[in-house]
């Protein structure tokens, strides 16, 4: 109430996705999709984010990351940056050893599951899900899937719908924090001071 200004000061965290914005490359298996690479404007302003389109298959439309290791008990958040397209439907999955699970609605701002929603310029949505490492020392994969108008996730694609997305990350952490940008390593930011 006073109108002074206040530091936010970010905990150290390290993105273990180690492709965070390429996701035309390997590191990421497409099933049911295809990409068009730097489609639009990032959240950092550059010509640097991909389009994630359905195909024509009957089935899922996702992508999965390469395995990503987590530890019994522990809390991990993984994050992306979306923007809608012809799709405003989107789920995010720990896959099957972390407890994450979270679907989005971009019309309505609604989500389901354990995720949080946080709005950013120009369209895009910073989506967010939190969940519980479920075997000691094991790797997991994790997924984004594109859902058609309904909110259905298994369906008969079209070719060329879908919606936009940047910014993948995977921190060990209970909460997103903000986006560590990775290019073939893990990377880590260190602690404010």
């Amino acid at each position: 109430d006073s109108g002074c200004g206040s530091w936010l000061l970010e905990p150290q965290s390290t993105n273990l996705v180690t492709q965070s914005e390429d996701f035309s490359d390997a590191y990421w298996t497409k099933n049911g999709s295809t990409f068009t690479s730097n489609a639009i404007i990032s959240p950092d302003g550059t010509l640097n984010a991909d389009k994630f389109i359905e195909d024509t298959s009957i089935g899922n439309h996702n992508i999965y990351s390469e395995t990503i290791n987590v530890n019994l008990g522990s809390a991990y958040t993984l994050s992306l940056y979306v923007k809608k397209g012809e799709r405003s439907r989107f789920r995010l999955d720990g896959g099957y050893r972390l407890s994450l699970d979270a679907t989005f609605d971009l019309n309505t701002l609604v989500v389901t599951g354990n995720g949080t929603i946080e709005s950013f310029s120009d369209g895009w949505y910073k989506l967010s899900a939190t969940g519980i490492g479920e075997v000691s020392s094991a790797g997991t994969n994790v997924y984004f899937y594109i859902l058609n108008d309904l909110g259905v996730q298994s369906y008969e694609g079209n070719g060329t719908s879908g919606l936009y997305i940047w910014g993948a990350q995977t921190e060990q952490q209970s909460f997103a924090t903000s986006y560590i940008p990775t290019n073939g390593a893990a990377s880590t930011r260190l602690q404010d001071i």
